[in-house]
This record gives structure tokens, C-alpha cells and sequence, in this order.
């Protein structure tokens, strides 16, 4: 009898697409947290860069066609509703963490970041893109099965679907991420140093990937697999240079490629750990629901039971008396009301550490305050959760590989007809292709540099950008209040003179700003005038006066004779 040698090529392209489900569980709570953070930071953003008020309102995402003029984010320039439809993605984010309707939830925010990405490239930031590519490309897995609601309350987590056995097209499209950003390395006008790091990581993105088709998925060297894929992004992403933020994306992307031999380690800790008994009462759907979700989304010990007290003499006499559920250790001791929740966080996975400060004597008291209130409500607390939409059911495989296919389509589309670029946000990682309209690259660290030359004592003038300090026409980046990377991103945007810019609605600003009322504001884009030498060149100066806090232009005028700033020491 002879071996058939087809199941071979079946092999790598299991092993090089396969993802453990408790990996994309965890995948899924790191994305939830990331996305509630940047959400919550645009909040902050939304007066001065998306409303109507600020300094690029709505006409100017208009102008930019693509994404940016048909945008969600259009609809309003006010910053209150704008921040309303940001916080409607941030509840989508929380659902998202606890696993609730997932891809509807994971949907929504998206949705959400990825206008507000759009509405203003020239100022969205690396991260920004970064993540919201990547939860676009998220839609695509199956991150609600293990550990949520959804695996919980929705009968989703069979005990017949192995941890492992899910890739096909979604796997194969994770690993496209990771050789298209090898391919923008490679292909990148990079030189000396930062050429050599670009082609470090390419050949670390490429073994990654050749290290996951051929090694085993029981393999302890299935580490090589999201170790060489982090080295490799970094070290793409440090010849741009990138921020750290980015590089937090980058290690939110290897986390579905961690391996399943990390929750077989874990599980046989956790395994050692002895059980618990938690009994609630039998008669309340709302209380045996809520014993359901602490004891999956804790991730209790092995044996640890959940049943209604009537079905244990013990635990009903306390329950009856005490008015109150009862958890039961291994040991015989029996917790009622806030320290039964804390023995369950005490016996969990990944919170015990949290059961010590939860007992202490201010946190219990709280804790038995709110627990009353829960018993004393639980009727209501019940018809609100009955009203709720029931935790989603497991999506078909086929439409989860078709959106695989439509993303991969959508992403090789853009690598073609793109120019290849790391600037910014790389192809990739974030699918910028897709996620930021075609306009001319940002380099904020390029050769010119904006002066704000403000009057605000007669015949005294102060660089505004800097923070009010002398003027210096050296080329250096700004500070204080206008050294942000977004502001970075607006200031080199105008000096390139990109489109749905408007200078007027800065000066207004510098006009309108500061611990004295401005009299003139003067513009100078300011350029190296010689190779190796301090002298600077104004190449444009645009000058406007302040009139009630309003900036008017004056006439524009060239001026390029050279200012040497050269001292002697």
C-alpha cells in the first residue's frame, strides 16, 4: 500500500493558515482596548480638526475627492454630534471587548474610526490608518468563539470545533498583510542604513511566513512565526521613523499568530488549580445567565461547577437566609454576596491577582452595596437583558471567505496602481491603499519649515508656532502647543501646498490665540538656501492683519534673499 503524497501540500497550507481561536479571542480584547483609546482621542481632536469650527472644516474634505468626500463624518460639522457618533463607536468598541454580537460590533467601530481616518488624511495620523485597516481586515475572523458572550450565551462554543481548525482564505490573507509590507520594503527609495533595515525586515516578514507553512502547529518552534513577524515590521517601521503607537499596531497583528502551544502551557497551570462550586437560584434566568458568563469569561479551573442551589442542601439554606448566590471552594468555605464574586476573581486565569485588592474593606462595602442593589432590581435588571438583540449566532465560513477574497482583491488592486510607499502608513499593515485617498505623500520631516512671525507688541515680533520665542529661522521642528504629530502633519501638508488646506484659518487661529491680542501675523515658509550651512531662505511669506481676532490678507509677496544666521562663537 502506497502513501498518497497530496496530503502534503494540504499540510503547509494548513499549517500556514490555521489560527488559534483563543489567540483571536485575545486579539480581539487587545483591537477592542485600541480602538476605545484612539476613539477616545478624537474626541479631543474633533473641534479644531473635523468640525465645521476648526481648521478644516467640511468644504475642505470635499475638495479632496475619494474617501474624504463621501464620508459618514459629512453629514455634520457639528462637534457635539460628531463626538456623539464617536461615542457610539466606543460602545461598539466595549461590546466588542466582552464579545457581544462581535461582528456587528467590530463593524460599527470600524465604521466609526474609518470615516473619521478618511474625513482628514493630510492629518490622520500613522496609527490611526494602521488600526483601522486593521480592524478592517478583522472582519474576517472568527473572533467571537471563544471567550464572550456570544461563545457563552449563543451556544457558539461547540465542544466539537477544535481550537485550531479555522483558516483557508482568512489565514492566507493575514499572511498577505505581511508580504505586501515585505514588498513596500523591498521596493521602497530607502538608502544606507535605513535601506539595510528595510531589507532586514523584508527577509524577517518572509521567513515568518515560509516558518509557518513548515513548521508543525504543535511545534514549540511555532514561536519563530509572530517572533520574526514583529522583528520584521519593526524593523520596517523604524526607517520611517514610525511612532511608538504604530509599532503597538504592528504587535496587535501578530496576535492571531500566536501559537496554540501558549494556551496548552497555560492550560496545564491553570489545570492544577483547584476548583470552585457556584450555586444560584434556580427559579431566575437573569441570575443563571449572569453565573454562565462569570464562570466562561473568568476562565474558571477544570471541574468547576455551576447548578441551582435547590439542588444542594447547603448552599440552599444560605441562599434563603442570606438572600444571596453562594460559591463553595475546594476546601468546604462558602462566600455570600461580594466576596463570592471574589473568590471566583481570585480562582480565575488571568485576574486572581485582582482578588486581593477587591477584598479589601472600602472595595467590599461598595461591593455588598451594589450587590444588594442587583438582588433588589434583578427583575428589571432581567427584562432590560431579555430586550437586547440575543448574542450572534457563528457565521458561515463561505461569507467569511468571501470577505477575505474581496479584501485580498481590494488590496492586490491597490498595490498595483499605487505608487509603493512607506511614508506615513505602509502598505500592508494598515491597507492604506484602501483606507487613504490618493494624495501626494507627507514627509514631516522634510527641508522646510513654517515661522508664525506674530505682532502682538507694536514692532515686536514672536514665533507663535514655538511657543512664542524668538524668532530663529533655522530649520527646526516646532514645539509646544503646536508640536503634535497631527499639527506636524497639517504644517507639512501646507508647506507642500496640498489641497483642502487653508493658511487664512491658521493665522485666524494665531490671530485669535495667546495671552495678548495679535496685530499681524506673517507666514514664512522657510527653506535651507545652502548645502551643509545654517542659512535659510523665506521661498513664501503670507501676510495678514488681525482685525477683531479675524485674519485679512494682505498682498503675497516672494522674498528670497538669504538670512545668514551663522554666529560667531
Amino acid at each position: 500500500m502506497t502513501t498518497d503524497p497530496a496530503p502534503l501540500p494540504k499540510q503547509y497550507w494548513y499549517q500556514m493558515t490555521s489560527m488559534d481561536l483563543r489567540s483571536m479571542a485575545l486579539f480581539r480584547v487587545a483591537l477592542a482596548l485600541a480602538l476605545a483609546c484612539t476613539l477616545v482621542a478624537l474626541m479631543g481632536a474633533t473641534p479644531l480638526w473635523f468640525s465645521d469650527g476648526g481648521l478644516m472644516p467640511r468644504t475642505d474634505s470635499i475638495g479632496l475627492g475619494g474617501l474624504a468626500a463621501h464620508n459618514l463624518t459629512l453629514v455634520t460639522g457639528k462637534a457635539w454630534l460628531l463626538n456623539l457618533m464617536l461615542l457610539t463607536g466606543l460602545l461598539a468598541a466595549l461590546t466588542l471587548l466582552i464579545g457581544y454580537r462581535t461582528r456587528f460590533s467590530l463593524t460599527v467601530a470600524t465604521l466609526v474610526l474609518l470615516s473619521f481616518v478618511t474625513r482628514q488624511p493630510l492629518v490622520s495620523l500613522p496609527h490611526e490608518i494602521g488600526l483601522a485597516g486593521l480592524a478592517l481586515w478583522s472582519l474576517c475572523l472568527p473572533l467571537g468563539l471563544r471567550w464572550s458572550l456570544d461563545a457563552t450565551l449563543g451556544t457558539t462554543q461547540a465542544s466539537a470545533v477544535s481550537d485550531t481548525r479555522r483558516g483557508g482564505l482568512i489565514g492566507l490573507g493575514w499572511s498577505l498583510q505581511w508580504l505586501v509590507l515585505a514588498g513596500a520594503a523591498l521596493m521602497s527609495p530607502l538608502k544606507g542604513e535605513a535601506a539595510t533595515l528595510a531589507l532586514a525586515g523584508a527577509l524577517a516578514l518572509v521567513l515568518g511566513v515560509l516558518a509557518r507553512m513548515m513548521i508543525a502547529t504543535v511545534s514549540s518552534w511555532r514561536w519563530l512565526t509572530p517572533a520574526l513577524t514583529l522583528l520584521g515590521a519593526v524593523l520596517i517601521l523604524v526607517t520611517q521613523p514610525a511612532p511608538t503607537s504604530l509599532i503597538v499596531v504592528a504587535a496587535l497583528a501578530v496576535m492571531p499568530w500566536l501559537p496554540g502551544a501558549l494556551w496548552t502551557n497555560l492550560g496545564r497551570r491553570h489545570a492544577k488549580r483547584p476548583p470552585v462550586q457556584i450555586f444560584y437560584d434556580g427559579d431566575c434566568r437573569f441570575c443563571h445567565q449572569s453565573c454562565r458568563v462569570l464562570k466562561d469569561m473568568l476562565i474558571l479551573p477544570p471541574g468547576s461547577r455551576l447548578g441551582p442551589a435547590q439542588d444542594n442542601p447547603r448552599a440552599f439554606a444560605l441562599m434563603k437566609a442570606q438572600d444571596s448566590w453562594v460559591v463553595i471552594d475546594d476546601q468546604g468555605r462558602a462566600s455570600l454576596h461580594w466576596l463570592a464574586g471574589v473568590t471566583l476573581v481570585r480562582h480565575s486565569a488571568w485576574l486572581a491577582p485582582l482578588g486581593p485588592v477587591l477584598a479589601l474593606a472600602p472595595l467590599r462595602a461598595a461591593g455588598d452595596l451594589l450587590y444588594r442593589q442587583v438582588v433588589r432590581h434583578r427583575g428589571l435588571l432581567a427584562s432590560v437583558f431579555d430586550a437586547l438583540p440575543p448574542a450572534s449566532k457563528p457565521t458561515s465560513m463561505a461569507a467569511l471567505a468571501l470577505t477575505a477574497l474581496t479584501l485580498m482583491v481590494a488590496q492586490g488592486v491597490s498595490a498595483v496602481t499605487q505608487t509603493p510607499r512607506l511614508t506615513g502608513s505602509p502598505p500592508g499593515l494598515a491597507f492604506s491603499g484602501f483606507v487613504t485617498p490618493a494624495v501626494p505623500s507627507i514627509n514631516v520631516q522634510g527641508e522646510g519649515q513654517w515661522v508664525a512671525a506674530v505682532e502682538r507688541v507694536p514692532g515686536q515680533y514672536r514665533d507663535a508656532l514655538r511657543g512664542d520665542q524668538a524668532l530663529d529661522y533655522r530649520l527646526t521642528p516646532t514645539s509646544g502647543a503646536y508640536s503634535g504629530r497631527r499639527w506636524q502633519h497639517y504644517l507639512a501638508a501646507a508647506g507642500e501646498g496640498e489641497r483642502g488646506l487653508d493658511l487664512r484659518r491658521l493665522a485666524t487661529r494665531l490671530c485669535s490665540t495667546g495671552t495678548r491680542p495679535a496685530r499681524a501675523v506673517n507666514l514664512e515658509w522657510i527653506v535651507p538656501a545652502d548645502t551643509g550651512t545654517t542659512r535659510t531662505q523665506r521661498q513664501r511669506v503670507f501676510r495678514y492683519r488681525c482685525v477683531d481676532g479675524v485674519a485679512q490678507a494682505q498682498r503675497q509677496r516672494l522674498d528670497s534673499v538669504p538670512t545668514d544666521l551663522q554666529r560667531d562663537e
